[in-house]
């Protein structure tokens, strides 16, 4: 082992037992792993698919998982062992690390998570998705045998009112960019760039609300578009990949395209040229998520300035969500607000729910 080598081990040792002094408690561990979209409550929460969750977190941090009767002692342990959250101890370490913010910006830690190139390591993650892409057989109905998990992941994903009501086409482009992993019983969803090139793809795990990107890859500097730039059709602006699946599905038969940029977290900046290009002359609709630290507000606000100093549009808005359902929530998405309005109808219908959605942005002031 050389010297370099010795030096990062050292380093992975230093910041997992940091890890571990940090988190001995029931409450750090709990915030952690729901900061990781992994719901706890009363210091309880699933592993696996189960009714009742079955993994306890106890007052030193450890959890003991008692369906399967294992035992983690930390997180790092939990992570990896468990949840296989990260393909590696030292990535495992490394994000846990960010997570606690933890200073980890040292030439040996930045080396340790990814130290090939980035043509190899795309080369890797193409050969990857080709295999799975052979691989994947997934029914188009829910009730085929050997695919109940990933119905049940891909229905907390969509509404299946709404999946149901969408078209062949909509089905498609989704199943386009969505795979099944099943080494991890996880949804896998692709990212290309603007040239249709694959660059990397994100992890949805069960139960959770983040999807974890391929390690050694930064597929955040662009956004997606599903856009046919006709002028008199309004635009959509949302945020996160869970938003972007669900807007793909919102195009029920006989019924104009739902037309939407996704932008892949709300610290994107400005939009690029290409993307500019299609807020030219529409009605813009800039859908806040909300939350207890207005980060989704901010960053739509950033972005609907920035694009009015360049070339204002038809008109922009700011939509509040919370407003559009007239409730009052401390915390909410695109993919929250469509799934509520379907659960407080008895037979909802997409074609009402975009028709309703437009109408109240195009009213809202």
């Amino acid at each position: 082992m050389t010297d370099r080598q010795t030096q990062q081990l050292d380093s992975i040792k230093h910041l997992r037992q940091k890890i571990k002094e940090q988190s001995g408690n029931c409450e750090t561990v709990s915030f952690t792993l729901n900061q990781l979209g992994i719901l706890v409550k009363d210091n309880t929460f699933s592993i696996r698919p189960e009714k009742t969750p079955s993994a306890r977190i106890n007052t030193d941090g450890s959890v003991h998982d008692y369906g399967s009767g294992e035992h983690y002692h930390d997180l790092v342990s939990l992570l990896y062992d468990g949840f296989r959250l990260y393909p590696s101890i030292i990535e495992t370490v490394t994000e846990l690390s960010k997570l606690l913010n933890f200073d980890i910006q040292t030439e040996s830690t930045r080396k340790v998570s990814f130290n090939q190139d980035n043509a190899n390591r795309l080369k890797q993650i193409r050969e990857y998705i080709s295999k799975l892409e052979k691989e994947n057989e997934i029914a188009r109905t829910p009730k085929a045998k050997g695919h109940d998990l990933y119905w049940q992941q891909l229905f907390e994903l969509i509404p299946r009112w709404v999946w149901e009501q969408a078209t062949w086409k909509a089905h498609e482009a989704f199943k386009g960019l969505v795979l099944w992993e099943k080494v991890n019983n996880t949804l896998l969803l692709k990212i290309y760039d603007y040239d249709n090139n694959l660059i990397s793809f994100k992890r949805r795990f069960f139960n959770g609300v983040k999807w974890c990107t391929a390690k050694g890859t930064s597929p955040n500097q662009q956004c997606f578009i599903s856009d046919n730039k006709q002028a008199n059709e309004p635009l959509y602006i949302l945020e996160g990949h869970h938003d972007l699946l669900t807007a793909l599905m919102l195009n029920p038969p006989d019924h104009k395209p739902f037309n939407f940029i996704a932008i892949p977290t709300a610290a994107y900046k400005q939009f690029n040229t290409k993307e500019l290009n299609h807020l030219v002359g529409r009605d813009i609709f800039f859908m806040v998520d909300i939350d207890s630290k207005e980060t989704g507000y901010q960053c739509m606000k950033r972005l609907s300035s920035y694009r009015e100093v360049l070339d204002p549009a038809k008109s922009v808005k700011l939509i509040n969500l919370a407003r559009f359902l007239d409730i009052e929530v401390d915390k909410l998405d695109f993919s929250d607000t469509v799934k509520l309005w379907g659960e407080r109808n008895n037979a909802p219908s997409l074609i009402e729910f975009r028709q309703k959605l437009e109408d109240y942005c195009l009213g809202e002031v």
